[in-house]
């Protein structure tokens, strides 16, 4: 009895933090729309908010993701033994006590993959604790295991670029991919990571349906501020971006930004 009151309170605390999650990834998504949105009416003027607007976004990612790895999915973790103990313990009971316990133990654990991927999407572990191309696979991994279509990281050995470039790059592979996903019905795609002179380059290609780029930033559709997004992140760190598509071979992404994350002058 006790071991169920317990379980009770923690469905109830995780359902909280359930709700106030989605009210911050709520807010995140509005101020990422509004990031966006400011940076198109004064792009020059703007430079130095944006800068401020993407840290100050990146940060609420980091620290929302860490709380959902940290808490939510530890909490569902633990109903989840608790489950297993009353499942030992209703053994003797009923067999339809014991498949409702199975069919929860299922549910958790589903949320539990859930949150991960979750926490994954909106900033990664491994960019913080193990770099660049430790996130850029695991990210990959991860995309094929839920889509199906297989990427393939390759990359020669350089020094680990600061955290506003590695933010950055890592964005470009995640909006790279999520476009692939709607849009191009790619069989495989390619990521290559390399750097000289300072300059730390991220090529993606797909064999997908491929589009016209230069049409497709002048409409107005979410397409076209997923391409902005990516171009102005880039832009910010005075990186350069260049996007070209064809029926023969695809859509071919190449950034190149200072390993420093600096703004250059032009």
């Amino acid at each position: 009895m006790e071991k169920q009151k317990t379980s009770t309170k923690n469905e109830v605390n995780l359902k909280r933090k359930l709700d106030l999650a989605q009210k911050k990834v709520i807010s995140l998504q509005r101020s990422q729309r509004a990031l966006i949105q400011s940076f198109e009416l004064e792009r020059t003027k703007s430079k130095i908010a944006y800068r401020y607007l993407f840290k100050q976004n990146e940060f609420d990612r980091k620290q929302l993701s860490h709380e959902l790895h940290d808490e939510i999915a530890q909490m569902l973790t633990a109903i989840n033994l608790e489950l297993a103990v009353l499942g030992k313990e209703a053994a003797k009971g009923s067999e339809l006590i014991q498949n409702k316990i199975k069919n929860t133990q299922n549910l958790v654990e589903k949320s539990v993959d859930l949150v991960h991927r979750f926490a994954r999407e909106l900033r990664p572990i491994a960019l913080d604790g193990l770099g660049l191309l430790a996130a850029l696979r695991a990210h990959a991994k991860a995309f094929t295991k839920q889509t199906q279509i297989p990427v393939i990281v390759r990359s020669n050995r350089f020094k680990e670029p600061t955290e506003v470039t590695r933010i950055v790059l890592f964005r470009v592979l995640q909006e790279a991919l999520n476009n692939i996903t709607k849009h191009a019905h790619a069989t495989k795609v390619s990521v290559s990571v390399s750097a000289k002179n300072s300059i730390v380059s991220l090529s993606i290609q797909d064999n997908g349906v491929s589009f016209n780029v230069k049409k497709q930033e002048q409409q107005r559709s979410p397409e076209r501020l997923g391409l902005i997004g990516m171009r102005e992140r880039v832009n910010m760190l005075g990186g350069s971006m260049r996007i070209s598509s064809s029926p023969e071979h695809g859509t071919l992404i190449q950034a190149k930004i200072h390993m420093e994350g600096l703004i250059q002058k032009k």
